[in-house]
Order: C-alpha cells, then sequence, then structure tokens
C-alpha cells in the first residue's frame, strides 16, 4: 500500500528565498515513492504578498510539483487544513519545524489533543537545534524549550541530516529519541569542469547565502580581506538582518582596492549554476548547518568550498574539494591558491571535485526516509 504524507513546511515551491530547505525538501519529494501533499503558506520568506495566479486554501496541482500543494493564509486555512488533515488520515505527519507557530508548534499541540491522530509523527528540525541556531533568540527559546519538549511524544521519530545534527537533536531533547540520520537529499552530480569558467577576467570568490549572523558573511570579508591576487568577491542572497548587512557594508568599504565586491542581490535557485560556475571557490563560514545545501550545490557543479568544522561535511572535505578552516588565516591561504592557479588548473581541481562528490553520492544510502520513519520503530 502507498505511503500517505502530509509535509509541513513555512515554505515551499515557487517560493526561494528560505534557501536550503526548500531545495532539499523539493528533492525528496521528487524522489520518494510515497504519496506527499504539502500544506505551506501562500507567499515567500520576507514578503506578505501572495503568490501570483495560485489559489489559496485549497488544493493546487502545479505542472512543476508532482504533489498537490496547500498555499494556506489566516484562520480559514488553519481550519482548512485541520478537516483535510482529518479527511485525508496521513501515514506519517512530516512536521519541518520546531519554532513555526503554524508548521511546528501548532501542529504538534494538535496531536497531542488528539484532534489529528497520524500513527506516525516525523521532524526534521534543519538544524534549528544546533548550539548557533539556538543562541539567535536565545530568551525566546530558551522560554519556549519546556513548552515544545512537552509537546513532543517519546514515539515521535526525528530525522537528523548528520551525526552532528542527531547531536544536536539529543542534547535539545536530553534523552535519546527514535531518529533516522541520512542527509538531505543532495543534488546529483550534473555538470563537467568544461562548463567552469572565470566571469570576466577577475577570479571570483562567491558567497551564496541568506545575510544573516548565523551564514559568517563577516568572517568571509575579513577571509577575502587577506587575499593578495587581485579578485572578484561576489555576495548573493536576500537580507535577513538589516543591522548586520550594515556592519558588513561598512567592513566591505575596508577592503583592499584590488578587491572587486559584487553585490548580486537575492537569486533564484534556477540562477545559482550560473553563480557557481564562474566562481573559482566558494566560502561559507557559517556558524552551523545541518547539511549546508549551497555547499552540496557547489561540489556537485566541482566548485571547491571553504567552510568551518561546523557542518557536516567535515569529514568528507579535503585537499581535493576545499578547506575546513579552524582560523580565518587558513582559509585565506586558500583562496589564496585557488586564486592564483592557471585556468587549466584551476579545471583539474573542478574535475577532481566533481569525481570525489560523484563517490560520495554514490556512498549515500538512497533509502527513502519516509521508508525509514515507518521501520524505525518496528
Amino acid at each position: 500500500m502507498e505511503t500517505t504524507v502530509a509535509l509541513l513546511a513555512d515554505y515551499w515551491r515557487p517560493g526561494w528565498r528560505a534557501g536550503g530547505p526548500i531545495t532539499s525538501l523539493g528533492l525528496l519529494v521528487d524522489r520518494t515513492k510515497a504519496h506527499v501533499a504539502v500544506f505551506t503558506r501562500n507567499h515567500d520568506l520576507g514578503s506578505r504578498q501572495p503568490y501570483s495566479g495560485i489559489a489559496t486554501n485549497e488544493w493546487t496541482h502545479r505542472a512543476d510539483a508532482r504533489s498537490p500543494t496547500a498555499y494556506l493564509t489566516g484562520w480559514r486555512g488553519i481550519t482548512w487544513a485541520l478537516r483535510e488533515l482529518r479527511r485525508m488520515q496521513p501515514q506519517i505527519l512530516h512536521i519541518n519545524s520546531l519554532h513555526s507557530p503554524l508548521f511546528g508548534i501548532l501542529p504538534l499541540a494538535t496531536t497531542r489533543l488528539g484532534l489529528i491522530r497520524p500513527p506516525y509523527v516525523l521532524i526534521s528540525p534543519h538544524g534549528e537545534l544546533s548550539a548557533a541556531s539556538q543562541q539567535h533568540k536565545k530568551w525566546k527559546k530558551s522560554l519556549a524549550r519546556p513548552l515544545l519538549r512537552g509537546l513532543v511524544s517519546r514515539r515521535i521519530v526525528w530525522h537528523a541530516s548528520s551525526a552532528m545534527e542527531f547531536a544536536d537533536i539529543e542534547a535539545w531533547l536530553g534523552r535519546t529519541p527514535h531518529t533516522i540520520v541520512a542527509p538531505d537529499s543532495p543534488p546529483a552530480p550534473r555538470s563537467n569542469a568544461d562548463a567552469f569558467h572565470d566571469a570576466r577576467s577577475l577570479p571570483t570568490v562567491l558567497f551564496a547565502s541568506r545575510i544573516h549572523p548565523i551564514k559568517g558573511l563577516d568572517t568571509a570579508i575579513a577571509m577575502v580581506a587577506r587575499v593578495k591576487t587581485p579578485c572578484r568577491f561576489v555576495i548573493a542572497g536576500p537580507i535577513e538582518d538589516d543591522s548586520y548587512w550594515q556592519q558588513c557594508q561598512q567592513l566591505l568599504a575596508q577592503l583592499p582596492r584590488h578587491i572587486d565586491v559584487v553585490r548580486n542581490g537575492p537569486y533564484q535557485p534556477s540562477e545559482l549554476d550560473a553563480l557557481i560556475d564562474a566562481a573559482r571557490v566558494l566560502v561559507l563560514p557559517t556558524k552551523g548547518e545541518n547539511f549546508g545545501q549551497v555547499i552540496a550545490e557547489a561540489l556537485s557543479r566541482g566548485c571547491p568550498v571553504v567552510i568551518p568544522p561546523t557542518t557536516p561535511w567535515l569529514d568528507f572535505v579535503g585537499p581535493d574539494l576545499g578547506c575546513v578552516f579552524e582560523r580565518k588565516s587558513a582559509g585565506a591561504d586558500f583562496l589564496g591558491r585557488v586564486l592564483t592557479e592557471s585556468g587549466e588548473q584551476a579545471k583539474e581541481r573542478r574535475r577532481s571535485t566533481l569525481s570525489s562528490y560523484r563517490t560520495w553520492c554514490e556512498a549515500v544510502s538512497a533509502e527513502d526516509i519516509y521508508v525509514q520513519a515507518l521501520e524505525v520503530r518496528t
């Protein structure tokens, strides 16, 4: 019998500003054999403008998605969704945020009260329980933690994208839960090194992520500032913290004149490949990632990465794939080496990176997390 899943997510296609979670969840839904119905907001992150041409509080079947989607708005949307969940009786309720009032806390409360009774509840926290994430709005999360832990029953199944995230979940709960440890759905290797080209004439360093303290743009700027080679520094991604962006702008103004700064602004998923193909290296000094979708996107096109030891890629990224830095100076040294390589050396590095990433993808378990969720408690 086909597994039925109700997937709850704050943001979903055609939204894109929430970044990695939309991509990784989209790949999961595209690849699963389960029947998945998606419940989400009717607008993108940072916007109150509803998606154009999409009806709300009813099922929508989009040409670019295999799963029916309900774009919800207001209390009418909440009551409609509750009726639909009772009608559907999904085998798995898949929650993708603990801290979301509408798509995390409320669904957990309704299951606790018995208003909906899915046989399985699967929670994918997407990095929300990492130390870095818990420090952001710390007092609010500290106050909410007892409530959330009270809503989470011992029968719930958790999805951790890495051993690192499993440790975060265990520490947050204060006990060992039923857990699936499996990486988020990675993009398939989809390029050869010949797709790479240096934009114009200067070798390019790319930062492609949300402008938020957790993502570490200030650290990226500090590393680029140490580079002696003329280069282009491209910053792409939506601004989520205005005061932090102002701090970063002050740092950018102090960069040496041989560094050409380009602010690209928000980018759609369809634009990311071109950004990566024009770059010598991706730098993401994040304070914590449960997976790091943009890291996987870069590697899937052969682009080396510079990342800290706060991602699950720590054991995977080696000399061919990039640099895991403990100190800013180490990251800057790697940038300096990559930016001074000849065009042919840069292409060879991308071939090696792509080959290693392909090997990793083949080694990753292809088992569906929904299949694993049904088995983990048996």
